[in-house]
């Protein structure tokens, strides 16, 4: 099954969704719903045409991130 999370819509500021990537990868770890390296992350930037953010895998997502 496919599950997401809704965190705001969809963002024209690319900086702005890269923090707040970042800040929601930290939030989880701190929650213990993700350990260092075992998750990725995205974000719909735009949906026509279509434009991601995606954290890159095999990197902590830990406190230090930004």
């Amino acid at each position: 099954m496919n599950q997401s999370t809704c965190v705001s819509p969809l963002v024209a500021d690319h900086g702005e969704a890269t923090e707040s990537l970042c800040d929601i990868g930290r939030r989880f770890y701190g929650r213990g719903w993700s350990v260092g390296t075992s998750r990725n992350y995205s974000v719909v930037l735009q949906r026509d045409p279509q434009l991601l953010l995606v954290t890159a895998s095999g990197k902590d997502k830990g406190p230090e991130v930004h």
